[in-house]
């Protein structure tokens, strides 16, 4: 089956959604488990992905790669730097964001599960703050590193919890507690300064909504996993462990990333398609 390698026109489908609308059709509930192409549609940047890598050539700006910025010890080496970097790119992040109810994932996605009346739950990667500034309630989602839209002290991350950032593209957030620079409560790597309060309030409410799955009828509930790549691969074994605990059929939207054995194993339809394509086509069928 061809991959395409550009985004199509949303009228155009490589891939057979027969088998993605019988699994969806059936369910009562879909957990979203949502990555950077979600967002990517929308024309925010992503680190890792040619012509739309994320904010440029940071060594020449900053004297560190995308990688380094997103390493927590370098906040405390270089803190108004990194500061200024991520004011910077929160910045070029939310101008780049075009959303348009027509053509934007996260309103075909809202409204499609609204029309349906799907009980559901998000699991997202990203920090963008997008599933919530697309009007999604913020007690069915669960930001798993964190969002730009809260703070942690730099100075004392833990005695001082975790607070609304005051405007990210603007200006630098300070501790409200102790007046210390404050930074994005956001999980980097080698973070070992992140704050999970907040991640542990949405932990908990996706405890609660797990509670209904076990004793549910096999198809009442099916994974929707959308635009999840394999350079992190935290929410791709969300992915396999919600399916092999419960026995939950995946519905698998990407492109490029087919990646491990589940997604062509009995009963889950994986869609070769970019997220806005298959969504929409998904959308259409599904009424």
């Amino acid at each position: 089956m061809p991959v395409p390698s550009a985004q199509p026109a949303a009228s155009v489908l490589h891939t057979p959604l027969a088998p993605s609308r019988t699994l969806l059709e059936r369910a009562t509930r879909v957990i979203v488990i949502a990555g950077a192409g979600m967002s990517a549609d929308i024309g925010t940047p992503v680190y890792w992905t040619g012509d739309n890598a994320a904010y440029g050539d940071t060594v020449s700006h900053y004297g560190h790669t995308n990688l380094e910025h997103s390493c927590a010890p370098l906040w405390l080496e270089e803190p108004d730097q990194q500061a200024a970097f991520f004011r910077e790119t929160w910045r070029d992040m939310r101008e780049s964001e075009k959303p348009a109810r027509p053509a934007d994932p996260y309103f075909v996605l809202q409204d499609w599960l609204d029309a349906a009346a799907k009980d559901f739950f998000v699991l997202t990667s990203n920090v963008d703050t997008a599933f919530t500034d697309h009007g999604f309630p913020a007690e069915k989602l669960l930001e798993i590193h964190g969002a730009y839209d809260r703070s942690q002290c730099l100075a004392e991350p833990e005695a001082h919890g975790v607070f609304p950032t005051v405007d990210p593209g603007l200006a630098t957030t300070f501790c409200p507690a102790c007046g210390s620079l404050a930074r994005p409560n956001v999980l980097f790597f080698d973070d070992y300064w992140f704050n999970n309060a907040a991640n542990e309030l949405q932990e908990d409410d996706f405890l609660d909504y797990q509670q209904h799955l076990a004793a549910e009828d096999p198809g009442s509930t099916v994974i929707l996993e959308i635009g999840v790549g394999l350079t992190v691969m935290n929410l791709r074994n969300l992915t396999w462990d919600l399916h092999s605990r419960y026995d939950l059929p995946i519905v698998r939207i990407n492109p490029f990333h087919v990646g491990r054995g589940d997604d062509v194993s009995a009963g889950n339809a994986p869609i070769y398609e970019h997220q806005l394509t298959a969504l929409v086509g998904l959308r259409a069928l599904l009424g």
